[in-house]
């Protein structure tokens, strides 16, 4: 939830490298509740 206010609050200056960074960004922050939900 917290990717959506950096997508909201990021420069528009670099948007192919704002959304690479969002996508990465995610990626990571899924792995990681997984591993959060399968420990929990």
């Amino acid at each position: 939830m917290k990717l959506l206010n950096y997508q909201r609050f990021l420069p528009r200056k670099y948007p192919t490298e704002t959304q690479r960074l969002i996508r990465e960004l995610s990626k990571h922050e899924a792995d990681f509740s997984r591993i959060l939900d399968s420990r929990f």
